[in-house]
């Protein structure tokens, strides 16, 4: 949060800040979040109620990303979900430990075991991606051109 007030510019900075402005904003947030506080319920519901429509519009970036011609930029230690307030390029640790695991567990079910465990929604634009493919042409990293044929966009969640 104090990233967010110090690159907003407006009322604290990086190179001058507003220690007490700063610490009331502080106050606040912490203020809000708890129980007592009639905020938290209605956050709570907000949340509930875009949690799905953000989870397909987020794997809808990542079909994007994926499909587009050109390469994909992506970070290492980025293939998880991520809710922190901090840009993909801010190095942090990956937890490679984490992934190895998970990645041991995905490869030992089949993929007809796994569609099932994802939310309905999720479920369904899985199987539909297939009918998803990219138009126009891009070239590889060798220099030849890779020719990408319209497809009519078929997807339940367009």
């Amino acid at each position: 949060m104090v990233k967010a007030l110090r690159e907003a510019k407006v009322n604290s900075n990086w190179d001058d800040p507003d220690m007490e402005y700063e610490q009331a904003c502080k106050q606040f947030i912490h203020n809000l979040f708890q129980p007592r506080h009639a905020f938290l319920a209605s956050f709570k519901h907000f949340v509930e109620k875009i949690s799905t429509y953000a989870g397909i519009y987020s794997l809808a970036q990542v079909l994007i990303k994926f499909t587009a011609p050109g390469i994909p930029d992506i970070y290492q230690g980025c293939e998880l979900w991520d809710f922190s307030y901090v840009d993909p390029d801010n190095r942090r640790p990956v937890n490679f430990a984490r992934r190895k695991k998970m990645l041991k567990a995905l490869q030992e079910k089949s993929k007809k075991a796994l569609i099932p465990r994802l939310p309905l929604p999720k479920r369904t634009g899985v199987k539909d991606m297939k009918n998803c493919s990219p138009r126009g042409k891009s070239s590889s990293s060798d220099g030849s051109t890779m020719n990408f044929l319209p497809k009519e966009n078929t997807c339940r969640w367009r």
